[in-house]
């Protein structure tokens, strides 16, 4: 899959470029939680993820970042008498970000890229057990809003969709605390 190889490589590139940009505020790290949504035909579920955020301002409007998550827990449950654990393992993505220029502290967003995703799953019945995963990739994209706290420290709340191929859909909010240098 060359097309999310070129999105990271692009995206890295912005991250890693020695342009000037006119905000001084050009860099920023973002940490917070994940609840993702898991659906496909057959078994939903939600598990949480920690996330960690890297970006870069290219204006005062459009920035690029990259994304990688983990899971801190995992989704449970019975199908019948077979006892099945589930969880997002983990998520790496790379986006472009396009924002309005602040209000009163608040900006609004929204952003697309690609997001690489491992999903694993767990089945114990009696005398038996079963795991099974798969890593995959897929357009991504969402909208939020940014509210600043200080000068240099931001939260955000948004919605993503971060996986939606074969009849598998990965999406839901997060919450984010950010910092810009």
């Amino acid at each position: 899959m060359k097309t999310p190889r070129l999105v990271a490589a692009l995206a890295m590139s912005a991250l890693m470029s020695t342009g000037a940009i006119a905000d001084e505020n050009s860099a920023y790290v973002q940490t917070g939680v994940i609840s993702a949504h898991y659906s496909n035909p057959y078994f939903v579920f939600t598990n949480s993820l920690v996330a960690l955020t890297v970006g870069k301002n290219i204006s005062e409007n459009l920035s690029v970042e990259v994304m990688g998550a983990g899971a801190i827990n995992e989704a449970y449950g019975y199908w019948g008498s077979t006892y099945i654990t589930a969880k997002v393992s983990s998520a790496a993505g790379a986006y472009v970000k396009a924002k309005t220029s602040p209000s009163n502290g608040i900006s609004v967003y929204a952003k697309a890229g690609m997001t690489r995703g491992t999903v694993t799953l767990s089945a114990y019945a009696p005398g038996y057990t079963a795991s099974a995963w798969a890593t995959s990739t897929s357009p991504s994209a969402g909208a939020g809003i940014q509210i600043d706290t200080s000068e240099k420290s931001y939260v955000t709340f948004d919605y993503m969709s971060y996986y939606s191929k074969n009849n598998v859909k990965i999406s839901g909010p997060s919450v984010t605390f950010g910092l810009n240098f």
